[in-house]
């Protein structure tokens, strides 16, 4: 296992790995690229994804690049689920439904979770995400659709987005969302 995979495994609750047979199933995506990473990260909180950011942005920082691709299920036909340094895979451990609001029609989840999961459980709350009705869904994650800009049939998923909490480069957290007057 790479020096950097040891390391990681240490300071994140989730797995990394380094395996041969692994980086070549995660060498593709739905297009017809192919990049073989150096590592493959399984991150289980938001706080495995900060310290993987925080620490590719420090090895920058003294010349040494080691590119971070999030990716869900792989599903991007842009080659956009792909790339040469680490994997970070939140379709793994990061895929579930944190909260409901029906009365607000609010629901807060995690970016690996499907299209298909998140519709399915959205139907017995008597909603639905406009868009997200494709037959294909179950293979997109809600981060992939947003990450690769493929939000549903005409941009649906994306009007439909309120706030996000996005992991920038350095490992900072930001929520995006309307700004008050």
């Amino acid at each position: 296992m790479s020096k950097i995979a040891v390391y990681l495994n240490e300071h994140i609750l989730g797995e990394i790995s380094s395996a041969k047979s692994l980086r070549k199933k995660y060498s593709t995506d739905g297009s017809v690229l192919s990049i073989t990473p150096e590592i493959v990260a399984f991150p289980r909180v938001t706080n495995d994804i900060r310290k993987i950011a925080r620490f590719t942005w420090q090895l920058a920082e003294k010349g040494h690049a080691v590119p971070m691709t999030a990716r869900g299920y792989g599903g991007d036909v842009t080659g956009g689920a792909i790339g040469k340094g680490i994997i970070v895979d939140t379709s793994v451990h990061l895929g579930d439904i944190i909260e409901i609001g029906t009365k607000d029609k609010l629901v807060h989840v995690q970016p690996g979770i499907s299209l298909e999961a998140l519709n399915t459980t959205l139907k017995w709350q008597g909603l639905v995400l406009p868009g997200a009705l494709s037959h294909e869904a179950r293979q997109y994650s809600v981060g992939g659709v947003i990450a690769s800009d493929s939000a549903g049939l005409n941009g649906a998923v994306a009007d439909n987005i309120d706030r996000l909490e996005v992991v920038l480069a350095n490992g900072d957290v930001i929520e995006t969302g309307p700004i008050n007057k």
